[in-house]
């Protein structure tokens, strides 16, 4: 439900329930913010991005070739060779806004995940995320839910023809990181 005040000054007690409407003039946004408010545009742009390469004719037929990937790119794959779990989310409660603004993470065992993202270089997080897409539109990730993504088969495989000297510079750029 979604609920708008009369008046600019926001007084609560003054709200009006806006739901669904026959009136073309007032939309329906019911769930529209919070959406909005958890990154749900952009989550669904990658997932469509992975559906698209699934689904590919030309992607399939050349599943054995081995992309030209960017060094974030290797790096994201490098380091979900293990469990190849992703995860695309924000962190509403972080201090910083750019704490909050999305970002990738990576699932490393049941309790560990690393996180691409600096609370004082907003350019790490977007590095990331385009890195991201990189794989996506390559077919080495899936969607599953929400944002939660995976390896795809051939991203398994490409992954573990990655060496940790190749991506140590990226690596340098996630936080939690500790001995990889």
């Amino acid at each position: 439900m979604n609920y708008f005040p009369i008046s600019e000054s926001g007084d609560e007690s003054r709200r009006v329930h806006f739901g669904p409407t026959d009136n073309p003039n007032i939309p329906n946004l019911q769930g529209a913010w919070d959406s909005l408010g958890i990154s749900v545009p952009t989550i669904s742009a990658y997932a469509y991005l992975c559906a698209q390469a699934l689904f590919n004719k030309h992607e399939r037929e050349h599943s054995s070739v081995v992309p030209i990937l960017t060094g974030p790119a290797k790096a994201i794959l490098f380091l979900g060779k293990q469990s190849g779990a992703f995860e695309l989310k924000v962190m509403p409660r972080g201090f910083r806004t750019t704490e909050r603004f999305l970002a990738l993470h990576i699932h490393i065992s049941d309790d560990e995940s690393i996180v691409f993202q600096d609370a004082n270089d907003l350019r790490v997080a977007i590095e990331f995320l385009n890195a991201f897409r990189e794989l996506c539109l390559a077919g080495l990730c899936l969607h599953h839910l929400h944002g939660e993504f995976s390896l795809s088969q051939h991203g398994f495989e490409i992954a573990h023809t990655i060496q940790h000297s190749e991506v140590q510079p990226w690596l340098n750029k996630a936080q939690n990181i500790n001995g990889i």
